[in-house]
């Protein structure tokens, strides 16, 4: 069971920390979609209003949480190219039921999960944090210097 966060229950936030089977199950869909989505063996999918979403490139896939029923998976994608947060969500959150159709050809697992994509915006928190710490190093810096 979840932990319970502002009113409803979190799958991805356990109460305790993952088996090593849940780990181990993580680790292996983290390695099958990063191989789907190197060879880029999704095609380019259509929207709702029938426009035609091409794959957003090179994607690595950062992260992989599984819940501990295994029927419910958050992976976090990032892009080797150049696009934006919002394509790549956009395109992995209209291609779900196509990459879980693939994934389950690749893997040897009994069920597969349902994806939740999500993109992994760790490298800009890092820089946001970085600048932090420089400004507070700076003021410091100068308030030394005047003292």
């Amino acid at each position: 069971m979840g932990t319970k966060r502002k009113g409803k229950v979190d799958l991805f936030m356990p109460a305790r920390p993952p088996s090593p089977r849940v780990h181990r199950i993580s680790r292996e869909i983290q390695r099958v979609l990063s191989d789907i989505f190197i060879r880029e063996e999704i095609p380019s999918v259509f929207d709702k209003e029938g426009k035609l979403v091409p794959f957003p490139g090179p994607i690595t896939v950062t992260d992989v949480k599984v819940s501990q029923d295994l029927l419910e998976c958050n992976v976090w994608v990032r892009s080797l190219g150049k696009h934006q947060e919002s394509e790549i969500v956009s395109y992995f959150n209209i291609a779900a039921g196509l990459i879980r159709k693939v994934f389950a050809a690749k893997s040897k697992m009994r069920f597969v999960p349902h994806f939740h994509f999500n993109f992994d915006d760790f490298f800009e928190k890092v820089e946001r944090l970085d600048n932090i710490l420089k400004k507070n190093k700076e003021k410091s810096d100068t308030l030394t210097d005047n003292a």
